[in-house]
């Protein structure tokens, strides 16, 4: 089992940024702001779950270390489940919508982030620590 430690650095993030996005998701249309740059929204998704799929795909690289792709597929297919439900609650809410394309852009966030998770695993692999028998700490 994890020690809270680990459950406060890794996976309390994760939570925070999911809450915020929900949070987000929460305002009804017209308190949204309006951004007057084409594609504001769709980029908007793309960083808010590119930077869960960040957030998940760091914790996972502790949680499996030596499982590459097991890692960036549970996170894809998490992000990308946690944006199509967020297009869900939008239907929900006044004078919001669900979009393909805003799902699209959560996935799209998420697989951005594959570089990171590689190199990110490459750290926590490295024959120094390999080697010395441990997964350094973060």
């Amino acid at each position: 089992m994890k020690s809270s430690r680990f459950i406060l650095r890794y996976w309390l993030p994760v939570f925070l940024w999911a809450a915020v996005i929900f949070g987000l998701s929460s305002w009804s249309g017209e308190s949204t702001p309006d951004i007057s740059f084409p594609m504001a929204d769709k980029l908007t998704h793309f960083f808010l779950f590119g930077m869960l799929a960040c957030l998940l795909g760091r914790v996972l690289s502790r949680t499996w270390p030596r499982r590459l792709f097991l890692t960036v597929l549970v996170t894809i297919a998490a992000v990308s489940l946690y944006g199509l439900t967020d297009e869900f609650h939008q239907c929900f809410t006044p004078e919001r919508s669900a979009e393909m394309m805003d799902w699209v852009a959560d996935t799209a966030g998420s697989l951005l982030v594959i570089p990171f998770i590689l190199w990110y695993k490459k750290g926590l692999t490295s024959d120094t620590h390999i080697e010395a028998g441990r997964i350094p700490n973060g």
